[in-house]
């Protein structure tokens, strides 16, 4: 039999959009913080108008003008931790069950947070007169791509210990994400200390996810604890989803000047643009996923898949724009940059302050667009279900805007040069839409790092500290979870209440290391 807005797969389908409201990788966007790249993230990602080594191929592509041909591969090791606190309006924890018998731990966070994330980043210029250089790129947005959060937690029953499915699972389970930005770009002098430059990036992106969704749109009706009346999750329900899709061709494009009006100063401008991630791929669905209590493992009781590229998914990748101004001192008897036309501080400067002001379009994510063919029936156990349509989830960013600072101090010239920075950013997030797998709220970060040079060849080192104030909407949330009926407010595919009440929050710790070789 065919069964329309059926419980199990309607809801475990649209469970894909959920979990891709956050993933879909501040300002720097808000999937993001300052910043990729060695050298870059030292100072806060205080770049962009001293621009001289090979990522500023993605950087700012004018400063490939009077650079020398040279090959540069730095990586980020990110540890990031995201929590979230779920509570009721009046502040107490959120609950599970039949009559809120279940009581969620006060937090809980991505299991891997202690496993650093690799993030690597390859530039290269080939050097074509004074005037012109190219640059070629591969590298990522600077965020972690894979978080993984348990599906039992402990949490109480009747105020005994017992496992609890994880409280965040209708927002997230898993994500593993893989993001390149293979790119070429072109720097000129186009006049005497004016550079100009620009690169095209031709994006890939391979997204996997996984979350849960409730069975029911009124398994939160049952009122909570002691007659509070809050709603509470029934879990008996929920289904997962596992979503796999790709996107091989995501267009970009950074555009880039440079101007040195002085021996002493660099003003620099930078504008990244990026089409929207337009994926194509499958879901696999599994459930009902818990037995009758959690104290038991997850069972999967059915699965099915749909194939030939039959999920949708729109992910909006905001657009976003700097403006540097950098004061340099020219070491005494050292050519300045602006009369040899050459670009390399560690030989020229003493030492160099900067600061850049941020801008990013995060309110250009309103939405996820998650969109299934219409018509389609999977079958789970001996049963064909009808998925829905339209799967699409309210997000709710914001613009971003912020300030680094950054500076290097040139030890020993041409030998060592040490640096550090500071960077802030405002909120980019609604808190009544809070996830789980970025935290785009104020951002604070101090950050540090050196090159040791030896002979042709740079050995770098850096290390930042984010600090997040992180989102609190104080147990009124907005976002629901999504469900495999038509809820009693008339809402298709959705739950009656929210499942994003309360706070989260995040802390980032990136390590560095690259080298560069300049021929």
């Amino acid at each position: 039999m065919r069964v329309a807005r059926s419980r199990p797969v309607a809801s475990t389908t649209i469970a894909i959009a959920t979990l891709l409201i956050g993933s879909s990788a501040y300002a720097s966007t808000g999937y993001e913080f300052p910043e990729n790249g060695t050298e870059q993230l030292g100072r806060a990602g205080a770049w962009v108008a001293r621009a001289s080594n090979p990522l500023t191929t993605f950087f700012n592509p004018a400063g490939l003008a009077g650079q020398h041909s040279g090959v540069m591969l730095t990586t980020n090791l990110i540890w990031q931790k995201n929590c979230l606190k779920r509570i009721h309006p009046d502040g107490s924890t959120a609950t599970a069950g039949a009559g809120g018998a279940y009581v969620y731990p006060e937090e809980v966070c991505n299991e891997n947070s202690g496993t650093p994330f690799p993030n690597p980043q390859l530039g290269a210029v080939l050097q074509l007169d004074d005037r012109m250089s190219l640059g070629f790129a591969v590298l990522g947005p600077s965020t972690k791509g894979k978080f993984k959060y348990p599906e039992l937690v402990d949490g109480t029953w009747n105020g005994n210990a017992r496992k609890v499915p994880g409280p965040q699972r209708y927002l997230l389970m898993e994500d593993d994400l893989l993001l390149i930005w293979p790119q070429i770009g072109i720097g000129i002098e186009v006049t005497d200390n004016l550079r100009l430059g620009a690169s095209f990036i031709w994006g890939l992106a391979r997204l996997k996810f996984s979350a849960m969704a409730a069975g029911f749109a009124d398994a939160q009706s049952t009122s909570g604890p002691a007659g509070t009346g809050f709603p509470n999750d029934d879990f008996s329900g929920d289904f997962r989803a596992d979503l796999d899709v790709k996107d091989l061709f995501v267009p970009g494009f950074t555009v880039g000047a440079l101007w040195s009006p002085s021996e002493n100063i660099d003003i620099g401008a930078w504008y990244h643009w990026m089409d929207s991630i337009k994926a194509k791929g499958d879901t696999t669905i599994f459930g009902p996923v818990y037995g009758d209590n959690p104290q038991n493992p997850p069972q999967q009781q059915g699965s099915t898949s749909t194939t030939g590229d039959s999920v949708e998914m729109v992910a909006p990748w905001p657009m976003q724009a700097r403006l540097g101004f950098r004061y340099h001192q020219p070491r005494d008897g050292a050519a300045p940059d602006f009369a040899t036309g050459s670009r390399d501080p560690m030989a020229f400067d003493v030492f160099d302050i900067e600061v850049d002001l941020t801008w990013a379009n995060n309110s250009q994510f309103d939405e996820l667009k998650v969109t299934l063919p219409e018509n389609t029936f999977v079958r789970v156990g001996t049963i064909d279900f009808e998925m829905p349509t339209d799967a699409s989830i309210p997000h709710k960013w914001k613009d971003a805007y912020g300030v680094r600072l950054g500076s290097d101090y040139v030890l020993i010239p041409n030998k060592l040069a040490v640096r550090a920075g500071a960077f802030f950013e405002t909120e980019a997030q609604d808190p009544k839409y809070l996830h789980v797998d970025y935290v785009p709220s104020q951002m604070f970060g101090l950050n540090a790092g050196a090159t040791l040079r030896f002979g042709a060849l740079d050995v770098m080192v850096g290390y930042g500290h984010v600090f997040f104030k992180g989102l609190d909407n104080g147990g009124d949330g907005m976002t629901k979870g999504l469900a495999g009926t038509t809820s009693a407010t008339g809402e298709d595919y959705r739950t009656e209440a929210a499942v994003n009440g309360g706070s989260n929050s995040s802390v980032v710790n990136v390590a560095s290391i690259g080298a560069g070789y300049t021929f």
